[in-house]
């Protein structure tokens, strides 16, 4: 969760009431991550790795600058390395700025890849050199100062596996300098997070990171997987977008509440560009009085509606237009309480928004926000309310679902706490259908299925299934991005191991096959491949008697399926099929 300045400063004031504030970043964001590269992030990530931190962060690192190049392309990203020689920031020795706070580009790309190739080799980094922990939170704030670009968020990611910089242990001065200047980037809203690679020894925060670092802002990498590692990454620095903001009405009390959907397609606007120059064009359009030609205002443009046969047609403005779709004011309101068994599977429809507290809306609602919250998942029930998402809009029923906080072993979060607003259907919504089934199965058919079923079910994490065709309309963008010969094929998550299946459930597979189908029963068949043979023979005779031009299009590219004619492009002129036809015959 992201927290306010306000926040910040009443923690580093000490003072007991710092309710946590939920407020979210704007559209850009900025994230410099901080790479430690002393001898012992140089070092195997695990007894069973052999691969060290540094080049476990590095590829966190080059995930994340592929992810923004498509999905992020406006945010802002640096990487600074300590503890080595390999080069000098403007001021201090040890640190070295390796790409400055920029937006993500191809070559920033193949500079880390470079990089990374130096650490997977054994040549990158130079001499390892201690570092003061003061100078290297003063070269980030450094660079979030020079940033024209203001930026909704900004984050400093700690990698590294050691638990306590070698000068902040022996010069008390230094470790006093650090922590003055993290409390410093705390207050103006700079967040600091941790994120561990894997060790020999144990990681220690209490050693020195507790005391720059906010309670929930350390993530621990205990295995020696770099895509875990780089999902952690990439879940460290996961974004709220939010699609507005209201007021939750409970009675006469009114909440400030921030909505985020949680998925939802990505609208992108198409770019149309100039043929000749390649450059963006704009288009415009005016409304023009067709008896003298002037311009209209839009207070001077009117609609009208004809009602009935006969009469004059009713003239609306753009203002009578507004106000026929407002039925009242903007926010949600709770119109009751319910059990939370009261909600059925079957009333769900529509996308699912999670609502948060916002102090920006209403003073004091994160309070109000949180008791609700606690007293409705203790008691276990839902809130039934009207939504009404923004002015003109009609609204919808909708259901409130509380969700408590939950956290893995590790302490990372996993969900954050707030209300999932479902969206119900109206009574005249639901239809019920009258199915008379025929063949009902058995109990023992049914046991077959229960025991199939119980074998293979497996965890399901939504988060973690990539859309095939999104992920490979990325990596050829990718590629064609970084002029690259070859595109990196993404795996298909979303097809069947079928050999683990059968490892797990190969016996419950074959009594559930038995149960259902009689020894008699045959598969049917597959479709039947289209025979060629005739559209072949048709052609080629139609080429000899000097009437190939007479050929439909659709046999042309028939023949040239069937034939295997090879560079015959799926939108080939029918020219080019007749000549390639033509060759191809001889």
């Amino acid at each position: 969760s992201f927290r306010s300045k306000q926040w910040y400063q009443r923690r580093v004031r000490g003072e007991e009431d710092y309710t946590e504030e939920f407020t979210f970043p704007s559209s850009t964001s900025g994230t410099l991550f901080i790479v430690d590269c002393s001898a012992e992030m140089m070092s195997p990530a695990g007894p069973d790795s052999e691969v060290s931190g540094v080049v476990m962060a590095f590829e966190a690192i080059k995930s994340t600058f592929e992810q923004r190049l498509i999905s992020g392309s406006q945010d802002f990203v640096g990487v600074v390395m300590c503890g080595t020689s390999g080069g000098k920031s403007a001021t201090y020795s040890g640190i070295k700025i390796l790409l400055p706070l920029d937006r993500p580009d191809k070559i920033c790309l193949q500079q880390i890849e470079a990089e990374l190739a130096k650490f997977r080799s054994g040549d990158g980094g130079g001499e390892s050199e201690d570092y003061s922990p003061y100078e290297m939170l003063w070269t980030c704030n450094s660079m979030f100062t020079i940033c024209t670009k203001k930026l909704g968020v900004r984050e400093v990611i700690f990698i590294t596996n050691v638990s306590e910089p070698p000068l902040a242990r022996n010069d008390p001065k230094v470790r006093t300098m650090a922590v003055t200047k993290s409390r410093d980037m705390s207050e103006i809203g700079i967040l600091i997070s941790l994120i561990t690679t894997p060790s020999s020894t144990p990681f220690n925060t209490e050693a020195f990171y507790s005391a720059i670092l906010p309670d929930d802002h350390y993530r621990a990498n205990p295995t020696g997987d770099i895509e875990e590692f780089c999902d952690r990454v990439k879940r460290s620095q996961s974004r709220v977008r939010t699609t507005g903001s209201m007021p939750l009405f409970i009675g006469s009390k009114k909440i400030g509440v921030t909505c985020a959907a949680l998925y939802g397609k990505v609208q992108r606007k198409a770019i149309n560009l100039c043929s000749s120059t390649n450059q963006p064009v704009t288009i415009t359009s005016t409304l023009v009085r067709e008896s003298d030609r002037q311009v209209l205002l839009p207070h001077e443009v009117y609609r009208s509606i004809k009602m009935g046969s006969g009469g004059p047609p009713i003239l609306l403005s753009p203002e009578d237009i507004a106000s026929m779709g407002t039925f009242e004011e903007k926010g949600i309101r709770i119109l009751s309480f319910d059990p939370a068994d009261s909600l059925k599977l079957h009333h769900l429809g529509g996308k699912t928004v999670f609502v948060r507290p916002s102090e920006a809306v209403f003073q004091g609602s994160t309070k109000l926000f949180t008791a609700l919250l606690d007293r409705m998942i203790a008691r276990n029930i839902i809130a039934r309310c009207k939504c009404v998402t923004r002015a003109g809009a009609s609204g919808y029923l909708g259901a409130l679902v509380p969700q408590a906080e939950e956290r893995d072993a590790d302490g990372q979060q996993i969900r954050p706490e707030g209300f999932n607003l479902l969206r119900l259907p109206y009574k005249n919504s639901i239809r019920k259908i009258d199915y008379e089934g025929n063949n009902m199965p058995n109990r023992s058919q049914i046991d077959a299925a229960k025991a199939l079923v119980t074998k293979l079910r497996a965890k399901w994490i939504p988060d973690r299934m990539e859309n095939p065709a999104v992920t490979q309309f990325n990596a050829a963008l990718e590629a064609i991005a970084m002029e690259r010969k070859q595109m990196e094929i993404p795996e298909d998550q979303l097809q069947p191991n079928v050999e683990e299946m059968r490892k797990r459930a190969g016996e419950e597979l074959r009594k559930f096959q038995e149960s259902v189908y009689s020894s008699d029963y045959k598969i049917p068949e597959a479709c039947k491949k289209l025979d060629y043979k005739p559209i072949i023979r048709k052609v080629q005779e139609a080429c000899r008697a000097g009437r190939l031009s007479k050929v439909s299009v659709a046999d042309l590219r028939l023949f040239c399926k069937g034939t295997k004619i090879p560079d015959i492009s799926s939108t080939a002129k029918k020219a080019e099929l007749v000549a390639a036809v033509s060759k191809f015959v001889g």
